[in-house]
C-alpha cells in the first residue's frame, strides 16, 4: 500500500530528469549559437573576449553547482579540460612529414634560402628548426647554414634557428613548477608521482654511497 504522505512531493522520474537535462543542454547550445550570431560584425578580439566570458561562466557554474557531487564536478571539469586540449592540439602547428617543395625544385633560382624556407613552411614557421628542415630537405638545410656562414645570421624576423637555439632559452626559463602548472590535472598527478619516485631513487643511491664510504 502506498503511503499518501509520500505522494505529496513525489521524486521526479529518472527518465524525465534525463530528458529535461538534454533539453536544457540543447537550449544552452542554441543560446550560445545565437550569441555568436549577434557577434557576427564584431572584431576578432571582441568575439574572443565574449567567448572567454561565456566559457568562464559555464565552467564556474559547473564548479559551483551543489546539486552535482564533487567527484562528478571534478570529472566534468577534467572532461572540459581534455576537450580543450584536444581542440588546441588540432589547431597547433605541425611540421609536415614530407617537404611541400624541395629547394632543388624551386622556380626562382636565385631565391634567398630563408625566404624560400619561410614561404614553403609558413604553416609551421613558429616551431620548425634547421634540424627539422634537414630531415625534409638536406640541401635546403645546408644552404641555410651556408648563408649564415657567408653573410651572418639574418634578422630575427626571418632567421630560422637550430633545435638547440630554439630549446635552450625555453629550458632555461621553465621550472618544474611551471611544467606542473601548465599540465592537466591527470598529467600533473603522474608527474608528481614520477618526481617522487626519482627523489626516492636518488636518496636510496646516496644512502648506499654513504654506507659504502664508511
Amino acid at each position: 500500500m502506498i503511503n499518501p504522505q509520500n505522494n505529496k512531493n513525489p521524486l521526479p522520474n529518472e527518465r524525465d530528469n534525463r530528458l529535461e537535462a538534454t533539453k536544457g543542454a540543447r537550449e544552452l547550445i542554441s543560446l550560445l549559437e545565437l550569441c555568436f550570431q549577434k557577434l557576427g560584425d564584431a572584431s576578432s578580439d571582441q568575439i574572443a573576449d565574449a567567448s572567454i566570458d561565456l566559457i568562464s561562466n559555464l565552467i564556474l557554474k559547473v564548479s559551483n553547482e551543489s546539486q552535482i557531487s564533487k567527484k562528478k564536478r571534478l570529472d566534468l571539469l577534467e572532461t572540459i579540460q581534455d576537450i580543450a586540449a584536444f581542440e588546441a592540439d588540432k589547431l597547433s602547428s605541425r611540421i609536415p612529414e614530407k617537404a611541400p617543395l624541395l629547394w632543388r625544385d624551386r622556380e626562382v633560382r636565385d631565391e634567398n634560402p630563408y625566404v624560400f624556407a619561410r614561404r614553403i613552411y609558413s604553416d609551421c614557421i613558429d616551431i620548425i628548426t634547421k634540424n627539422d628542415i634537414g630531415k625534409l630537405d638536406k640541401t635546403l638545410q645546408n644552404k641555410l647554414l651556408e648563408y649564415d656562414s657567408k653573410h651572418g645570421k639574418p634578422s630575427t624576423d626571418i632567421y630560422i634557428p637550430t633545435k638547440g637555439e630554439r630549446n635552450d632559452p625555453l629550458v632555461r626559463s621553465v621550472s618544474w613548477s611551471d611544467i606542473l602548472e601548465a599540465s592537466p590535472e591527470p598529467i600533473r598527478k603522474m608527474l608528481r608521482a614520477y618526481k617522487a619516485q626519482l627523489n626516492r631513487g636518488y636518496r636510496k643511491r646516496k644512502s648506499q654511497r654513504e654506507i659504502t664510504a664508511k
